[in-house]
């Protein structure tokens, strides 16, 4: 399976269209290179997905609602299921990115590692997104810079390599939320917010519109 250079396909509501992997392997890899495209933009968007930006080189801006990360060499960021996210990139990045379907690692809705692992970690109000560098946890780097590998190489058996390092990552990150939840509910609220506004201004865009009714929308 080979990378790919990140496109944005939209829906109305800001949602990705564009599927990422196969039916039968959910997870694609992308590699986005920005030396002579400072400033660019990769617009709101959401998908039911999680995904893991890593900056190879160079820097990036990525921001989810009421956040804001600038990524630099070495440091990678989680980003949940159904957030709401953008990037904005600095001179010099280098981007490498998966993006998986968490079933990837539950299997099937019954399985033990769904009902117990991913879940709740997928639910959970608290996880949101989740920054890590080679310096504060090399590990997880080293888990997703092979699984990122292994995809780019193509070679037999990567689908097992693949798997079984997002499933490390995955089980960090269960430990790292396991006692957080009710205490972040209200930043979904803010999530859900964003996506009403961005709703009204693609419904309306052909208007006049103030931001009095914007915000109103949210």
């Amino acid at each position: 399976m080979s990378l790919s250079i990140c496109q944005s396909n939209l829906s109305p509501s800001n949602e990705e269209l564009k599927p990422h992997g196969t039916v039968h392997f959910p997870c694609a890899g992308y590699r986005d290179a920005y030396e002579e495209m400072p400033g660019f933009r990769v617009p709101w968007h959401w998908h039911d997905e999680m995904e893991i930006i890593y900056a190879k080189a160079g820097a990036v801006c990525v921001r989810i609602p009421a956040k804001t990360y600038r990524l630099l060499a070495g440091d990678c960021l989680v980003i949940n299921s159904g957030i709401l996210h953008e990037a904005v990139t600095e001179p010099d990045g280098i981007i490498n990115s998966l993006v998986f379907s968490p079933s990837l690692i539950s299997g099937s809705d019954e399985s033990a590692i769904s009902q117990k692992y991913i879940k709740p970690l997928v639910s959970n109000p608290a996880f949101r997104d989740y920054k890590f560098s080679e310096e504060s946890d090399p590990d997880l780097v080293r888990n997703f810079t092979a699984a990122y590998q292994a995809l780019a190489d193509d070679s037999p058996g990567y689908e097992f390599t693949i798997r079984n390092k997002l499933s490390e990552i995955c089980f960090a990150l269960c430990r790292e939320f396991e006692h957080t939840g009710d205490s972040e509910a209200s930043d979904n609220t803010y999530d859900l917010r964003i996506r009403n506004m961005l709703d009204f201004i693609n419904e309306n865009y052909a208007a006049d519109m103030s931001l009095g009714e914007i915000a109103q929308a949210g």
